[in-house]
């Protein structure tokens, strides 16, 4: 049986303790070392894996600190671009050649959504905006606060919760990264999940 069906299994059969067995007694019970909870290993490395790749689209922002939210109108070399998705990079690359320059240049038309690692957005305004939030991340980020590019979650994600504190089980049904991060970073120091 795998690790992930024992730790399920497990969540399970103590929540039916839980809800099932009460007693006004106060007894403590002791979650073991492979709980998984906001403090967990894992949780940290769900929580980097979904993250969001800052870095997939520098080709237009040319910064790591945050990817543009797409669609976004973008002037190539003075020539206007409709970046829809991720495929439409390569239409940036095209205009380059297309449309060559001295030095190419990639102008956005404002205002754009800025999406960070920890999937929360910003609406920037203008292009004084855009360099002043760019200029900001400047710093190191330590590697276990990174996104991690080499794994991803696929989605629909089921997670079952038990909360110790008030004694309530729940089931979440998560659809995407930014849903995920939100859960995860929301977990209290009671509230174990599998």
């Amino acid at each position: 049986m795998t690790r992930s069906i024992q730790l399920f299994l497990l969540a399970g059969i103590a929540s039916l303790l839980f809800t099932s067995c009460q007693n006004d007694e106060n007894d403590t019970i002791s979650p073991s070392e492979e709980t998984l909870k906001k403090s967990a290993p894992l949780t940290n490395m769900l929580k980097r894996v979904a993250m969001t790749d800052p870095t997939s689209d520098n080709i237009i922002d040319s910064t790591d600190c945050f990817k543009v939210k797409l669609p976004a109108e973008v002037l190539v070399n003075n020539q206007p671009v409709l970046v829809s998705s991720e495929e439409d990079f390569a239409l940036v690359e095209a205009a380059f050649i297309e449309y060559p320059s001295q030095y190419n240049t990639v102008d956005f038309v404002f205002p754009i959504t800025v999406i960070y690692p920890d999937n929360s957005e910003l609406v920037i305004g203008s292009e004084s905006e855009f360099h002043i939030k760019a200029n900001e991340c400047d710093e190191v980020v330590p590697e276990e606060n990174q996104p991690v590019n080499c794994l991803t979650i696929v989605y629909p994600l089921n997670v079952f919760t038990y909360d110790s504190e008030f004694q309530v089980a729940n089931n979440y049904t998560f659809n995407n990264d930014a849903e995920l991060t939100v859960f995860l970073s929301g977990l209290g120091p009671e509230e174990y999940y599998g």
